[in-house]
């Protein structure tokens, strides 16, 4: 009798999920991301902080890039980042983008603020 193929190795991600702001008056934005995740092994989470003239990654120039070890035997990884900035009417919107490996079910989560 055939037996089934074993399941992948590494963790199942199922959500990652952004908060960004900015600090007033600090030219600081911060990023609080929350990874959920089964802890059956390690993972990375991936994180890229960009700016812009516009709201969306699309074009914008990557700053700042960071990966973090999920830890294993936690089911939840909370991480945060904070991205000092020069004030810059050209590009006033900066923006996170977070993605794990493996990738999460729901996708890697992307987030901008406008900062001044």
């Amino acid at each position: 009798m055939p037996t089934k193929p074993a399941a992948p190795a590494g963790p199942h991600v199922t959500a990652v999920t952004t908060t960004l702001t900015c600090v007033p008056g600090n030219n600081v934005a911060r990023a609080v991301v929350r990874v959920e995740y089964d802890g059956a092994a390690g993972g990375t989470l991936h994180l890229v902080w960009w700016r812009n003239v516009l709201p969306t990654q699309a074009g914008a120039a990557p700053m700042d890039p960071q990966t973090v070890r999920l830890p294993q035997g936690a089911t939840s990884y909370v991480f945060t980042s904070n991205f000092t900035y020069r004030d810059g009417g050209h590009r006033p919107f900066i923006g996170v983008t977070a993605s794990t490996d493996p990738a999460a079910a729901t996708g890697a989560s992307s987030q901008s603020v406008r900062c001044r």
